[in-house]
């Protein structure tokens, strides 16, 4: 049976070719999206020539959550939390596979598919271990807002924007991370007290 991964990167763009992961956090919960265990979240690394290649938006966003310091301080390699992460999910009963159809541990999180670039560029021995689909929480959200409207009522588990129309996500892997859980939450109580989508 395949187990979520919940999991949030912070990175220095969008370009898995030119951008590096700046910050990483990783939760295990159940199928049914109750709490298993916290690998916590790591800060990387960084040099000067690769933050340089962030854009304004992403150097004032990194700068004003204090990441771009944390970075500096860090000593943190891409390859060192690599191997921790893989190890710890091996703990968890979660390993490698050759085959992705034998993988057990399937990535969880908000628009996700952008983290799983960066996962399978910069982390080879983790991608060995996710399966080779996802959970896209956001993915799921607009699939919902497009077929079942209804489904989908406002509630605490839903993100709004403040009335600048600013999300409240602090960019920061750790609380992000709880962010699209608490959204997936929502999400799945929603469709558990609604009928079975027509199709």
């Amino acid at each position: 049976m395949l187990t979520p991964v919940p999991v949030d990167l912070e990175t220095t763009g969008r370009d898995v070719s030119t951008h590096v992961i700046l910050e990483f956090a990783m939760l295990l919960v159940t199928p049914e999206l109750e709490f298993v265990a916290d690998f916590g979240s790591r800060v990387l690394h960084a040099s000067e020539e690769q933050l340089a290649q962030m854009n304004d938006f992403v150097t004032n966003m990194h700068t004003g959550t204090g990441l771009v310091d944390l970075v500096r301080a860090s000593t943190l390699t891409v390859e060192q939390l690599d191997l921790e992460v893989t190890q710890w999910l091996a703990s968890h009963g979660h390993h490698a596979h050759d085959d992705p159809r034998d993988r057990t541990a399937i990535i969880l999180g908000s628009s996700c598919r952008l983290d799983l670039n960066f996962i399978e560029a910069q982390m080879p021995l983790l991608t060995t271990v996710l399966h080779y689909r996802m959970l896209d929480i956001s993915g799921t959200r607009e699939a919902l807002l497009m077929w079942q409207p209804e489904m989908v009522a406002p509630g605490p588990f839903v993100i709004q924007p403040d009335e600048h129309g600013v999300m409240p996500i602090a960019h920061r892997a750790a609380s992000d991370i709880r962010w699209s859980l608490e959204e997936a939450r929502g999400l799945r109580a929603s469709v558990a007290h609604s009928a079975l989508i027509p199709f």
